[in-house]
């Protein structure tokens, strides 16, 4: 999902989650007209439902909405729901942490991506095609909702943000399903960041020690040089940030299955990365 959505004046933050069941709290202008429909996938139909917004005493906000039998917003099924009144779609957010890899769908997962600049996302189509995440530095609204719609994860690079803007931008970018990771510096103090982004996966680059508010690992390396294996405390991404010849997703998505082959343990990585921001 989504934890903070920011829909005109409308807060909506993903709470407990499970299989079953998803919380949804939201602070805004709720009346007893409002609800949450949904969801409706342009890759797919779907059977749309809308499901009820109540007022709750002592919740993290003050309405809340349980949607049993959620649909999760993957690539693969990139659902979306709407509240009443909103036109700004959001996303239940699947993609997780548990142990030391990163899980989608109820399964393993290995994040393939390439660094890309804003403008080249003008299509997302071939991005979707070929599995690859796209690696952006401080990604739009207007890019990230394309995203959600089109079924292509970002990966937000804010680590040249200013300090001071890291919370709010976090907090932005958490309400984006579409976003599967928010890359930080590795200095900051975030005590607080896992109230406002409890689902959003937070990054550090693996030359300083990890963070406490850090759930994964990034570890660069240049052309000639390749990691044996992960440590497995936690969920760890092999980035190469040398990958000039490649272009199009297609050939990025072949950097990042030679990259697999050439690494001993590979498979043990949580995600295969090419490129440089630009």
């Amino acid at each position: 999902m989504t934890p903070d959505l920011l829909t005109k004046s409308w807060t909506i933050r993903q709470g407990a989650t499970s299989e079953a069941r998803v919380e949804l709290w939201i602070d805004g202008p709720v009346d007893r007209d409002t609800r949450i429909e949904g969801p409706s996938n342009a890759f797919a139909q779907t059977l749309t439902a809308q499901y009820r917004v109540e007022k709750i005493d002592g919740g993290p906000a003050p309405f809340r909405a349980v949607l049993p039998e959620p649909n999760f917003w993957t690539p693969r099924t990139p659902s979306c729901y709407r509240i009443t009144g909103a036109a700004q779609p959001f996303g239940l957010r699947d993609l997780h942490v548990r142990g030391s890899h990163l899980w989608l769908e109820n399964h393993r997962f290995v994040l393939r991506a390439a660094a890309a600049s804003q403008a080249e996302l003008v299509d997302f189509t071939p991005w979707r095609t070929s599995g690859l995440a796209a690696i952006v530095a401080i990604p739009t609204q207007e890019l990230c909702e394309r995203a959600l719609l089109a079924g292509v994860h970002l990966i937000a690079d804010l680590s040249d943000a200013h300090h001071n803007d890291i919370a709010s931008e976090v907090a932005r970018l958490a309400a984006w399903a579409s976003i599967a990771m928010a890359i930080l510096p590795g200095r900051i103090q975030l005590p607080d960041m896992k109230l406002s982004a409890p689902h959003l996966p937070l990054a550090c680059l693996g030359e300083e020690a990890a963070p406490d508010w850090a759930d994964v690992v990034i570890n660069c390396l240049e052309e000639s040089i390749a990691l044996v294996t992960p440590n497995g405390d936690q969920p760890e991404i092999l980035w190469r940030c040398q990958s000039a010849s490649a272009v199009t997703p297609g050939e990025l998505r072949v950097e990042c299955d030679r990259l697999q082959a050439e690494v001993v343990g590979a498979s043990n990585f949580s995600g295969l990365w090419v490129g440089s921001v630009r």
